[in-house]
């Protein structure tokens, strides 16, 4: 009997607890992500924040710690811990290890990240020395939250000793940097310019054998709460040193008044310039790149005042461009003027060629322009703002999945994190991290939810899908249809009805299809997880909203009773979505043939509503007429609106392209998440040569076709098993050499039949 007493009295608490912890999950702070811990995953934090309180916004502080090691094995598998607000360079026995550390932040309104980075190399027994340079900008923008704190915290554990970070470091400012006359370039950026004086300079402050006797101890500061979340990126990627292609023509050229050289990088990209010249001390020598102004807004340059004699200098701060332009005054020997490129840490696997160099060159550039907009975050532009808005990753993130390598995946995770944690309630703000002018664009939002279910198809990543799926379902929620059949937005914050660049784009109806195509896409996210309590009710909302569209449709096209024509943007997501069926494509196609009002960002939805409707010749036709001026001009990146070189210079959201000619024509994409199954069923729409490379989760997919008169080639090397369409109107097909009856029929359709392949390496050729 006491036995059973105490297992009933055992089972109570136990369910006691059981409830107490649904209960604090249930009601866990809206804004918090719940797979972060609040106190940073894997480390158990002892350190402090440490900083000079003397010195606020735009400081440069140097700072060093002193340590012996005598035990040989406590070198293994150091790993140091460090965050700053807002950057920092990290030294260890004179050697730079990292560049450019730390993200901006946060993950949340009171969140910073923390790198972790391995030094076991640079320990040596005996004495070492870590030094680190610290950047605090104290300044909100579009892509970074301040949060009125500034502070280094640094850990490691070295043996059984804990280094930390506390008064026993040793800190003093960098005099160097002249703050004080430092230009904020405009209120979107939290960075500034720099100035760098190499008279006032200290250049061995972070070397083992310097001398900080005089230096003041680290003060404490307060951590005001924050939250620390590991990086979730890589470190960025630095290369060597490079002399401009043009530096020939100025190499040892001395000015004999204040000139303007003007160098060229191979194309646009983010780099920190540097020199080496010979020269008297006080000489200004000013750096800035043809992306510096923008709309009459600067962007960031820097500035060099010399000491005398030999010397170079390497601008810590990066910056972008395609011309690089120094400025500088008479007297001045030029040795050597050159460039480090750096960028986000992923590889430019993909390709795409074909025998039409137009599309040859705007595939190339859509892939730059991508590249150059990826750093802490995804950004509509390297140079005006650099911050994260959601249509643009999105449509970045498209273009990634065939332009980059895998490792990109990581920096679209990243984002939609940031999205997920800056919520307000449960609504999504579209530029985050913001303070400055937080706003919700609806449509940009709704479009980003259905990438996101793209984003699963190609990554199969089913944890993040259920780790962002139940934000999206309560953010749809707030939408409801009044019974005026108009959708009505709840939002505490402003919302801004973007209209693509149009005055005349039917916006609510272009808002609704844009719900419908996220709701659609959540629920095929609810079907992939099994939630079929969530599909059954989402399915119903969805044959709701899909009459109440089609009640829209006329013998011109999906239009609102006032409109006088019907909008290109609203009849492209009528097709994607699936809201019109193919009867009415006659009528679209003559709606997406004729209508060229839609800008850049959504022109990508318009070709690939064609090429869905099988109308690749007119979305190659639409391609040219749209494109011809950014293919055309003599620069290496696409940007931001149609004209010549409007808005920002390099604006990714115009690299739609890019993902319509890997999907629609090589014809590439995964019939099954993650690629396990992948279909090729190209497109050449009067192309007679395609080309493709794409990295997947799975491996890498490599096509090569080749069409003549009466014959058809294919080479394929595929990670997976492979569905392939093979043009019907071909009477003999060998696989290897093989009769194709060797492999498995699929089925067919009035222009191919299907084929199963196994992983691996094939040559296909067919012969009428």
């Amino acid at each position: 009997m006491e036995l059973i007493k105490k297992t009933i009295i055992v089972a109570l608490i136990f369910i006691m607890i059981s409830a107490i912890i649904i209960f604090a999950l249930k009601y866990k702070n809206n804004n918090e992500i719940e797979t972060v811990s609040s106190s940073g995953e894997g480390v158990d934090w002892k350190a402090l924040y440490i900083w000079d309180e003397n010195v606020t916004l735009n400081s440069w502080l140097c700072f060093r710690k002193s340590l012996d090691i005598q035990n040989e094995e406590e070198l293994n598998n150091v790993i140091a811990n460090i965050t700053v607000d807002s950057k920092y360079w990290l030294y260890v026995n004179d050697e730079l290890v990292i560049r450019d550390g730390s993200l901006k932040r946060g993950r949340t309104p009171t969140s910073i990240y923390y790198d972790q980075v391995d030094i076991s190399k640079y320990l040596t027994k005996g004495e070492n020395t870590i030094a680190i340079l610290a950047w605090h900008w104290g300044k909100d923008s579009y892509s970074h939250n301040s949060y009125a704190h500034k502070g280094l915290l640094f850990q490691a554990q070295i043996g059984d000793k804990t280094i930390i970070s506390d008064e026993s470091w040793k800190v003093s400012k960098n005099e160097a940097f002249l703050t004080e006359k430092a230009f904020s370039p405009n209120w979107r950026l939290p960075e500034y310019e720099t100035i760098y004086d190499a008279r006032l300079a200290k250049e061995d402050w972070y070397k083992k054998d310097f001398d900080d006797s005089d230096w003041a101890s680290a003060s404490i500061v307060e951590s005001n709460g924050c939250e620390l979340i590991p990086r979730d990126i890589p470190f960025f990627k630095y290369d060597e040193i490079k002399e401009y292609s043009n530096f020939s023509n100025y190499k040892d050229y001395i000015t004999q008044k204040t000139e303007v050289i003007e160098m060229s990088l191979p194309y646009n990209m983010q780099f920190t310039p540097y020199l080496k010249i010979d020269t008297d001390e006080g000489k200004i020598i000013k750096i800035t790149t043809d992306t510096y102004m923008t709309d009459d807004v600067a962007s960031l340059g820097a500035s060099y005042i010399s000491k005398k004699g030999i010397q170079e200098y390497e601008v810590y701060s990066w910056i972008s461009g395609e011309k690089v332009y120094y400025e500088i005054p008479a007297g001045v020997k030029i040795i050597s003027l050159g460039y480090r490129e750096t960028g986000y840490d992923t590889e430019l696997t993909g390709n795409f060629e074909t025998d039409d160099e137009f599309l040859n060159t705007l595939w190339k550039k859509a892939q730059r322009t991508l590249y150059i907009n990826m750093r802490d975050s995804y950004m509509d532009c390297p140079d005006r703002e650099r911050a994260q808005w959601s249509l643009d990753m999105n449509l970045e993130m498209e273009q990634a999945l065939y332009a980059l390598d895998p490792k990109a995946n990581d920096l679209y995770e990243h984002g939609i994190r940031t999205i997920l944690g800056w919520r307000n309630g449960d609504s999504l703000l579209t530029i985050v991290p913001n303070t400055n002018d937080p706003s919700q664009l609806p449509v940009q939002t709704l479009l980003t939810i259905e990438g996101m279910y793209q984003y699963y198809l190609y990554t199969g990543n089913i944890e993040f899908l259920r780790e962002i799926y139940p934000y999206l379902e309560k953010y749809l929620e707030l939408w409801q249809m009044n019974e005026y059949s108009v959708l009505q937005y709840n939002s505490t914050y402003y919302v801004w009805e973007w209209k693509d660049g149009s005055d005349d784009s039917d916006y609510k109806l272009l808002e609704i299809m844009s719900y419908y195509y996220a709701k659609d896409s959540v629920c095929k996210m609810a079907d992939a997880l099994g939630y079929s309590e969530n599909k059954t009710k989402l399915e119903s909302d969805l044959q709701y909203i899909k009459m109440f569209l089609n009640d829209h449709w006329t013998d011109e096209g999906y239009k609102s009773e006032n409109e006088v024509v019907p909008n290109c943007r609203v009849n492209a997501l009528a097709v994607l979505s699936g809201v019109a069926s193919e009867d009415k494509y006659p009528i679209i196609t003559k709606v997406l043939k004729e209508n060229y009002d839609t800008g850049p960002a959504m022109e990508k939805y318009v070709l690939e509503a064609l090429c869905v409707m099988n109308k690749h010749d007119i979305a190659i036709e639409r391609m040219k007429a749209r494109y011809a001026e950014m293919v055309n001009y003599d620069k290496t990146t696409l940007w931001e609106h149609w004209g010549e070189e409007i808005g920002g210079k390099n604006h990714a959201w115009s690299g739609g392209p890019l993902t319509v000619l890997s999907k629609y024509y090589a014809g590439i994409e995964p019939i099954s998440a993650g690629y396990n199954t992948v279909s090729i069923k190209p497109k050449l729409a009067g192309l007679n040569k395609i080309s493709s490379k794409v990295s997947t989760v799975k491996g890498d997919i490599v096509l090569d076709i080749n069409k003549t008169k009466n014959t058809f080639t294919m080479s394929i090397e595929t990670p997976a098993e492979t569905i392939v369409a093979i043009p019907i109107e071909y009477s003999t097909i060998m696989i290897n050499k093989q009769d194709i009856s060797q492999y498995k029929y699929h089925n067919k359709d009035e222009e191919y039949v299907y084929y199963s392949i196994p992983k691996g390496k094939y040559n296909i050729d067919c012969k009428k």
